[in-house]
């Protein structure tokens, strides 16, 4: 016994220590470089609140093994784990989840517009969700990816209802992948899809490449000084976790730039027709989607430029969008993503989750920049 307190003891609590080093420092690693590197992705995509407890439990371990031991072991290691593993606490709570808006909440200063966006992809089961999209008050509900089974008809029902569409002007929308609902009237439609990926073609993304959908709405009953319609991008990117998200982000950028219709808009009878000029993918107000790249990633940044994530302007909590599920807890990643431009204020974010559908309904309330 004394020879396991003498040396095994102290080795056993300096190798927990250094564990705890080492899986620090790969995390941080990942938050540095984030999705800049293929390689780093994989260390940017490891959940914040696992790696704090793995980190935290191999330091608890470490200093309960050192009580026992008569030999100093990873004494000289544990309070810089200590004090890193605390500064990386206060990091999480606080820069990334910022939990202090659960005491001080943003709050909206002038006529704000609420933007639903939920995709129902990856999921075992959708039943009549439309009433859920109904509760969260949305004035813009966009759905993608909802499956064409015997659910789609309630579906499509109930976001005509949510829009209350009429004879004059379409409130409804319905092409490919992508549905909106609005109480705004929709003015325009088009759709940029992402060209074919540096893939084999034996893997889904070969296939199903992705898109960026654009949406014009008629804002002007509520923010009149806009002077112009309100413009809405979709996201929709491929998942496959062998991708390197800033390739897929460059072509999404590449299939928006080089974009040439056709072109939806409205015309004199509020009724969306098709035309192939050679306008320019609008610029957008709101974007939408799920990029498949958590938030802060730098990949995404190559698509919506300098526009204000609504979770780090508005949210609280880890918001985290798509969760893996396990028995005991589901770690999850922010996949799905709402930003803002330079003339608009996010006034509130957050998510709603309904199982089980995997993906969590992410809402904007967004006004005009005062």
């Amino acid at each position: 016994m004394k020879w396991a307190r003498r040396r095994v003891l102290p080795l056993m609590a300096r190798l927990a220590a250094l564990a705890g080093v080492l899986l620090l420092a790969a995390w941080l690693t990942g938050r540095v470089l984030t999705d800049q590197h293929h390689w780093s992705q994989y260390l940017w995509w490891m959940p914040a609140e696992w790696v704090l407890a793995a980190v935290w439990g191999l330091w608890g371990i470490s200093a309960l093994l050192a009580l026992g031991s008569t030999r100093l072991g990873g004494a000289l290691v544990r309070p810089f784990l200590l004090i890193g593993i605390i500064l990386a606490t206060a990091w999480v709570l606080f820069a990334e989840w910022h939990a202090e808006r659960y005491v001080v909440p943003v709050r909206a200063r002038a006529q704000t517009a609420r933007i639903a966006h939920w995709n129902l992809s990856a999921n075992d089961a959708e039943g009549d969700v439309a009433p859920f999209i109904a509760s969260q008050d949305p004035m813009v509900a966009i759905v993608t990816n909802s499956r064409f089974d015997v659910d789609r008809p309630s579906l499509v029902a109930g976001l005509r209802a949510i829009a209350g569409e009429d004879d004059t002007q379409t409130r409804f929308l319905e092409r490919g992948r992508v549905m909106v609902a609005s109480r705004l009237p929709i003015v325009g439609f088009g759709v940029a899809r992402l060209g074919k990926l540096d893939v084999p073609d034996d893997w889904p993304s070969a296939h199903d490449t992705g898109q960026v959908a654009y949406v014009e709405l008629d804002a002007s009953e509520y923010f009149p000084d806009l002077g112009r319609p309100l413009v809405v991008w979709v996201v929709d990117v491929p998942s496959d976790p062998r991708l390197w998200r800033m390739n897929v982000m460059r072509e999404a950028r590449a299939a928006v730039d080089a974009w040439g219709g056709p072109r939806w808009h409205a015309d004199a009878a509020g009724r969306l027709i098709a035309t192939h000029d050679e306008a320019a993918f609008p610029l957008p107000d709101v974007v939408v989607g799920d990029f498949n790249a958590p938030r802060g990633s730098a990949s995404v940044r190559t698509l919506v430029g300098d526009m204000r994530e609504a979770h780090a302007a508005a949210g609280r909590g880890r918001d985290a969008s798509f969760l893996f599920r396990l028995r005991l807890f589901s770690p999850g990643l922010q996949i799905d993503q709402s930003f803002v431009g330079k003339d608009w204020r996010a006034a509130g974010y957050d998510l709603a989750r309904r199982p089980p559908v995997k993906h969590a309904m992410q809402w904007v309330d967004v006004e005009r920049q005062q």
